[in-house]
């Protein structure tokens, strides 16, 4: 008896797929994909099977080198890397901290570079710097006894962990200079570092250019795993990097055009006899024009008459222009490598003339969600909290913080505010939301960046110096905006009467 035959229908469409283990019957199987299958089109497209870690053995490290040298010699690509520092650290990512707790932080930030160049928040900035260029960077904690607290940082990069030493080491796995757990591969034991840049001219002949094995406790690694189980970070321009390339060839090559075009004036004809000679030539018009190479040229400048010779006649080089089509061209560029990159094509161009002030608000909101995704998992999970951590254990084990701190507690880390689009528009609606209870006070202030306690005791300390100078400002809460002091609420509380 033959086989009933099964077919199945794909939900939400039309299409269906034959049991494979019942003849075709020459009817051609539908792919349950549009791009699988056996037609042409995925005939041309046969992608390889790759790990995110074999990925970057193969690659990384050109693809390092390719985003440092573009960043270093490419205003574009300097550009993308320059706005997006800008926008995910700023002036910094800073903890709401109060009393003593806040006075030794600050004093500690001014002394958290171990090279003295920076405050813990340029640092954070070199920090995030180093992951856009290269796609990771490490944070050494060194030992400081100087310091408000013994703690230093000190930002490395990529290249002090070599992605080529992969071995087995007494049991553990190392991995493209990772040291793992081999019970729980997840779990890093420590990171081999050189202890020199292996790209510096006198790091290649100093000794001691073996990799050293730091613990993992000692070594904070920031990068963004674009998949699971990756290792080591990719640079931030690495969809780019070509385009950004062809970009500037392309620009170089229409400017060397134009200023071939401008230097090229004319053609001199002259008109020869049948039968003469090239040394007749010479006799009767010399070879002074004749350079080095055998070149012919005449000198010109600007607003020059020359008197021809019989028989000679000049053309003057007409060069076509680029026309409207080159500004249109490299817009669409630029989008394309801005999109790539994860800024806006104005940040990157410094062209507003296509958008407005709708439009514009629409795209910052985007760019905002992608710098705040950034400054929470990256800068303030990877840096700011471990560091945190471990201020707070050494600040108690000095006996400088109170033993009720809690350094595992968590701490809110607020980046610089994002500037007003619309200011009146924008405060307004802010405190439409707080009189609506869709937000507190405290929120709206922690998202300027400041803490609401601290605005709190400044306001009040700008209101008491106010009363004691008899001074009534109009941003002064406790009486009617415009109106100033009533008579009946003077500054010292008590009630007086209406007088004529």
């Amino acid at each position: 008896m033959r086989a009933a035959r099964t077919r199945t229908r794909i939900k939400g469409t039309r299409l269906y797929v034959d049991d494979p283990a019942y003849p075709q019957q020459g009817r051609r199987a539908v792919a349950a994909y549009q791009t699988t299958g056996d037609g042409p089109r995925a005939r041309r497209w046969q992608p390889g099977t790759i790990g995110p870690n074999a990925a970057a053995d193969q690659g990384l490290a050109q693809l390092r080198d390719q985003s440092r040298e573009l960043v270093r010699r490419n205003a574009i690509a300097g550009t993308a890397i320059d706005r997006l520092t800008d926008n995910v650290v700023g002036t910094g990512i800073k903890p709401q901290l109060r009393g003593d707790l806040h006075d030794l932080w600050l004093r500690w930030t001014d002394a958290a570079d171990a090279a003295g160049q920076f405050d813990f928040y340029g640092l954070q900035a070199q920090a995030y710097r180093a992951v856009a260029e290269a796609g990771e960077c490490f944070v050494l904690l060194r030992s400081d006894p100087g310091g408000p607290v013994p703690l230093s940082l000190q930002v490395i990069e990529a290249e002090h962990c070599p992605l080529h030493l992969t071995r087995s080491d007494g049991g553990a796995m190392i991995r493209q200079g990772i040291e793992l757990d081999p019970q729980n591969p997840a779990r890093r034991l420590a990171y081999w570092l050189y202890p020199r840049h292996p790209g510096d001219g006198m790091a290649l002949t100093a000794t001691g250019m073996e990799p050293v094995r730091v613990p993992a406790d000692r070594v904070l690694h920031l990068y963004w795993p674009t998949r699971p189980g990756q290792l080591r970070g990719e640079p931030v321009l690495s969809r780019v990097l070509d385009l950004i390339a062809d970009v500037a060839d392309y620009n170089r090559s229409e400017l060397i055009r134009k200023r071939t075009a401008a230097m090229l004036v004319g053609f001199v004809r002259r008109n020869l006899p049948e039968g003469i000679t090239p040394d007749d030539l010479k006799e009767s018009w010399g070879d002074a024009t004749v350079d080095d190479t055998g070149h012919h040229h005449v000198d010109m400048e600007p607003g020059t008459m020359q008197v021809m010779g019989p028989g000679e006649d000049v053309t003057f080089n007409e060069p076509k222009d680029v026309g409207g089509q080159y500004d249109v061209f490299m817009r669409q560029l630029l989008r394309l490598i801005a999109g790539g990159a994860g800024i806006l094509y104005e940040q990157l161009s410094g062209d507003f003339s296509q958008i407005n002030d709708r439009t514009w608000r629409a795209a910052v909101n985007e760019f905002r969600r992608h710098c705040e995704m950034l400054q929470h998992h990256l800068m303030v999970f990877q840096l700011c909290r471990p560091v945190w951590r471990r201020f707070a254990l050494l600040g108690q084990a000095l006996g400088r913080l109170p033993a009720t701190v809690d350094p595992t507690a968590p701490v809110k880390w607020t980046p610089q505010a994002w500037p007003y689009i619309h200011p009146v528009q924008d405060v307004e609606a802010k405190r439409e939301e707080v009189r609506a209870g869709f937000a507190s006070r405290a929120g709206v202030v922690s998202e300027r960046g400041d803490d609401a306690q601290a605005i709190d005791r400044e306001i009040a300390d700008d209101n008491a110096r106010a009363d004691d100078l008899g001074l009534v400002h109009d941003s002064d809460g406790r009486y009617p905006r415009g109106g100033g002091r009533s008579e009946t609420t003077p500054a010292n509380g008590e009630t007086n009467a209406a007088s004529d």
